[in-house]
């Protein structure tokens, strides 16, 4: 057994035909380890979008090898990335994407509900007790401050306990001290879980929370 959660093998992701084609990734190689939590940071254009859309299940490359939790599914059909999506990944975006109709509480049993036989209403509560959300549980989101919504969301994220958690530019829409926060409670929960997190950011000032850094210009990536 590997202790490599996420694996990437020699990928290149190309869009377009013939004489238009652009290849966006080129020969990317690495690999995140269970209890690590790795930021990539690079220049806009420089592929991190595409980057984490294949490491998400969301697009394929053109070629090479994407391994999640020993399961190969750089070759899988759209239906069966589906199911990779919701068991073995837990994404959290640049807004919190709540649903505005669903109490705090109700916004993570959906994500059970949808994944079939995802964790309880225990589980739920227990969760966002450890995020300091337990006096929250039945407010809707317009009653939320911003870093409120991104610790709901990180919970969310962790709901149905996935291998690999995908952050992408976290502290977007937040000041310095909430977005440091938020990383701070992504790699708490990372460690704590043993799970393995990719984050792609910007934010400078939150690197140093992260195990390692990797840095891709021009479709490349190598290690800061």
């Amino acid at each position: 057994m590997t202790d490599a959660i996420l694996k990437m093998e020699n990928i290149t992701k190309s869009f377009g035909d013939g004489d238009t084609t652009v290849q966006v990734l080129k020969d990317i190689s690495f690999s995140v380890k269970r209890g690590e939590f790795v930021a990539v940071v690079g220049p806009s254009g420089s592929g991190k979008s595409t980057l984490l859309s294949i490491i998400g299940a969301l697009l394929t490359p053109s070629t090479g090898k994407v391994t999640i939790d020993e399961e190969m599914i750089s070759e899988y059909k759209s239906s069966r990335l589906t199911s990779v999506r919701l068991e073995k990944i837990g994404f959290i975006f640049q807004s919190a994407n709540l649903i505005p109709y669903l109490s705090v509480r109700d916004q993570l049993l959906l994500v059970g509900d949808i994944a079939g036989g995802g964790r309880n209403k225990k589980s739920a509560v227990e969760m966002l007790e450890q995020l300091g959300l337990g006096s929250r549980l039945k407010n809707y989101p317009k009653e939320l401050s911003g870093g409120e919504k991104q610790r709901v969301a990180i919970a969310r994220a962790f709901m149905n306990d996935p291998e690999l958690i995908l952050a992408d530019e976290p502290t977007a829409s937040l000041d310095s001290d909430r977005g440091k926060q938020v990383v701070e409670m992504i790699a708490r929960e990372v460690k704590s879980r043993n799970k393995a997190a990719l984050m792609v950011t910007h934010d400078e000032r939150v690197l140093h929370l992260c195990d390692r850094v990797l840095y891709i210009e021009d479709g490349r990536i190598m290690e800061r």
